[in-house]
C-alpha cells in the first residue's frame, strides 16, 4: 500500500481558490467543503489514481472531521484512511499513519516544511496556488515518472 499523508490548509484550499470562490477565510464554507480548489482536488485524484495512492489526512482538520465527512465533501473518486493521533504534531499524526497502516511507500503534500523529517517524501505546497502542477509534478517524480508540462 503507498499513502498520500495529506494537509488541507494550504494544499486543497489555497489562497488562489478563496478569491476564485467569493470566500473571505479558510473557514468560509468549509462545513460543507465548499472552500476547495476544483483544479486541486483533480490533481489530487488524479495522482490517487495514477499511483494508486490512500490518502490519509494529517491536517488538523482532522479533529472535526473524519475520513467519512472527507468522503462525504471531497467531490473525487479516492480512498480515504482513518486517521488517528489528533493531539500530535503534524510529524506526529504522519509517523501514527506510518506505524498503523505500514505502508510500502508514501508521500506527504503539506504547505509546511516538513523535509527535516521525511527528506524525500516530503513535497512543500506554496499556500498561494494549493496543489498545482508544480507540486503534482514533484510528486510524478518522486514514484519515478517524469512528466512533460506543457508551458505557454
Amino acid at each position: 500500500m503507498k499513502i498520500l499523508f495529506l494537509d488541507i490548509d494550504g494544499v486543497i484550499n489555497s489562497s488562489s481558490s478563496f478569491i476564485a470562490l467569493g470566500h473571505s477565510s479558510y473557514f468560509e464554507g468549509s462545513d460543507s467543503g465548499t472552500n476547495f480548489s476544483p483544479i486541486s482536488l483533480k490533481l489530487l485524484e488524479k495522482l490517487c489514481n495514477k499511483f494508486d495512492l490512500k490518502i490519509y489526512v494529517h491536517s488538523t482538520w482532522a479533529r472535526k472531521c473524519d475520513h467519512k465527512w472527507f468522503k462525504e465533501h471531497i467531490d473525487i473518486d479516492v480512498e480515504f484512511l482513518e486517521t488517528f493521533g489528533y493531539d500530535e504534531k503534524r510529524e506526529e499524526r504522519i509517523e501514527t499513519g506510518i506505524r498503523n497502516y505500514k505502508p510500502d511507500d508514501f508521500i506527504i503534500l503539506d504547505d509546511q516544511d516538513l523535509t527535516r523529517f521525511f527528506k524525500k517524501q516530503a513535497i512543500v505546497v506554496n499556500p498561494l496556488n494549493g496543489l498545482d502542477a508544480e507540486s503534482y509534478q514533484q510528486v510524478c517524480e518522486y514514484f519515478g515518472e517524469k512528466t512533460k508540462l506543457i508551458l505557454f
